[in-house]
């Protein structure tokens, strides 16, 4: 299919969306479940063997001339974009040029996407879905010129993208049974079946499973659960795709059975993987909008055909998740009834019905759109920016050499201290919420301990990798400030989401002061409790209550390490990090 000046200012326009949407925000630091490709890189790039095997290897030795040329920031975007364009490329040759430039635009904007290919983020996800896009171009490229040497290339990539990430191995399954299906559809209508695409499309699936799939999952706890789900759900898949095949065998030749497939197959594994669907919803709209568009005419009798496919489905899955008999049957009926209907009027007023789905399209780009951008906000997990500088500041000051302990921080550690990391959360959490003492931190040759304050509001990961489960504090967040019309006094109220404290507030020194604070609980409890007994944490050293100021109240954990660091009476300890307030400090071990 040629490309007109039409197609190239859709291509322009898909790159330029793609790129800036990906980069919408410029983001000073990498997602947290960055950091530890990030410091693995860099220790591959100085010459030392990475620890998580040969599969990471391989991700530095491809991403690393890469992350040469963009930086950490623009690695996931630009190979995000690419991702973009190659599936735009290998659905518009089936599907045309407005349909798959709709289905990939509002590919990019999806959540499930942008959360490994947004700035900031360098994931080997990232690496392999780019792989797998290149290899889905490459052999449905081979399938419409019926050329071996895009087959094989196609393969390939599908091989690299299981080496470089396991994430990839469901995605490529399910494009190569998708390949094998449309095969078979092609035989059973007694048309010419093109068998190389399929062939090498398997052949590096299995091949990528051989070497780098078994031995990882087998050693997964998950990995019998999964398997065991696939199962139970094969037989429901199997069955819908033969009643499609047999009822579209003697319709017109096209991409019915891949498409059909691949929707169906990632429909399933969106259960376990919303990466693993991604190619299946891509496909879905661009098949869908084609359909619509009435650039396929013989469509609408496989849209009926996948109507009953999908109701084959949908109604034995509500039932098995226990969604009910009788409900279930009647949502599979009214998704029957929603496919009759777009028939119908497709078939009244085509004219109309045109408009309509461009219309949605349009509606549904945007709406994806604003949904990326803002689930993409919320959903990116970077690290902090007081750590971050604690951390570079260790850098410069420590002696090389130093160990760093810091509870969930062991890569962040690696990444900005440059320096080495206690991976021992178990250790850490048990010294924070006990009393004991730091000789077991000497004893595995720590120098230094990161604590972040953060950690009093919310115990739940210290309770867990600790297992000191009766440990239980009160974190309260400063909401500002309220005069007693009785008495004329001013008091600084923080809350806490199930209780209220007041502290009384001099307005001149911009300082608590009294000796006791009133603490009132939702359940209409109120009591005194006294000054000393909390703990104020000021997030800096600025003057008066800001709104980042907490104060911890410990109950009975006042013995607790983390409480006690904050008072400077942990022996053993003596606090480098900060000279003044701040949450996140830096504790030296002496002994």
């Amino acid at each position: 299919m040629a490309i007109d000046m039409s197609e190239r200012w859709k291509i322009i326009t898909l790159a330029v969306l793609a790129f800036s949407l990906l980069t919408f925000v410029n983001r000073p630091y990498l997602s947290l479940d960055s950091f530890q490709y990030a410091s693995g890189l860099r220790a591959f790039e100085s010459g030392q063997a990475p620890a998580a095997g040969s599969g990471q290897t391989f991700f530095y030795m491809l991403s690393s001339p890469l992350v040469g040329l963009t930086t950490f920031q623009y690695f996931g975007p630009l190979l995000g974009a690419l991702s973009i364009l190659l599936l735009y490329f290998a659905l518009r040759h089936s599907f045309g040029s407005t349909p798959s430039f709709f289905a990939c635009a509002i590919l990019a904007a999806s959540p499930a996407f942008t959360s490994f290919s947004s700035s900031g983020t360098y994931l080997p996800s990232s690496l392999a879905f780019f792989l797998f896009s290149l290899g889905a171009y490459a052999l449905l490229s081979s399938e419409n010129k019926k050329a071996p040497v895009l087959a094989l290339v196609g393969g390939l990539a599908l091989a690299v993208a299981a080496f470089v990430s396991l994430d990839s191995l469901l995605l490529s399954g399910i494009l190569a049974l998708s390949l094998a299906a449309q095969a078979l559809y092609d035989h059973l209508a007694k048309r010419e079946a093109y068998l190389v695409a399929p062939a090498l499309a398997l052949a590096g699936v299995i091949a990528g499973l051989a070497v780098a799939g078994i031995p990882t999952l087998s050693s997964e706890s998950s990995f019998n659960t999964v398997l065991f789900g696939l199962l139970a759900l094969l037989p429901f898949a199997l069955s819908a795709l033969a009643v499609a095949l047999l009822g579209l065998q003697k319709s017109e030749k096209g991409p019915h059975a891949f498409a059909a497939c691949a929707i169906l197959l990632s429909a399933i594994a969106a259960f376990f993987s919303p990466y693993a669907a991604l190619f299946g919803a891509v496909l879905a709209c661009a098949y869908g909008l084609s359909w619509a568009l009435g650039e396929h005419e013989g469509q609408k009798a496989e849209m009926l055909f996948l109507g009953l496919q999908v109701f084959a489905v949908i109604f034995p899955l509500l039932y098995i998740y226990a969604f009910g008999e009788v409900r279930s049957f009647a949502f599979a009926i009214f998704v029957g009834a929603v496919a009759a209907l777009a028939l119908k009027l497709y078939e009244d007023n085509k004219g109309s019905f045109k408009v309509a789905v461009y219309l949605l399209a349009l509606f549904a780009l945007f709406l994806s759109l604003a949904l990326g951008a803002l689930l993409t906000q919320t959903q990116y997990k970077e690290a902090h920016a007081d750590v971050a500088v604690a951390l570079e500041w260790a850098a410069q000051n420590m002696p090389s050499g130093s160990v760093i302990a810091g509870f969930g921080l062991a890569d962040q550690i690696s990444y900005f201290a440059h320096g080495a990391a206690l991976n021992d959360d178990a250790l850490i959490a048990r010294f924070l919420l006990t009393n004991a003492t730091s000789s077991e931190f000497a004893q595995k040759g720590v120098d230094y301990l990161v604590v972040d304050a953060r950690s009093f509001e919310d115990l739940s990961s210290l309770r867990e990798a600790s297992g000191e489960n009766s440990v239980r504090m009160d974190a309260f967040s400063f909401g500002g400030l309220s005069r007693d019309q009785a008495t004329g006094n001013i008091y600084a109220i923080f809350f806490s989401p199930d209780a209220q404290l007041l502290a009384p507030f001099d307005q001149q020194s911009g300082r608590l002061i009294g000796y006791t604070y009133t603490l009132r609980r939702a359940t209409g409890e109120s009591f005194e409790i006294s000054s000393s007994r909390v703990l104020v944490l000021k997030y800096n050293d600025s003057e008066g209550l800001q709104t980042l100021d907490r104060i911890i109240y410990p109950g009975e954990s006042h013995t607790t390490n983390l409480f006690k660091l904050y008072f400077g009476s942990v022996k053993g300890t003596e606090k480098v990090y900060p000279e003044g307030e701040g949450a996140v400090r830096i504790y030296k071990i002496t002994g």
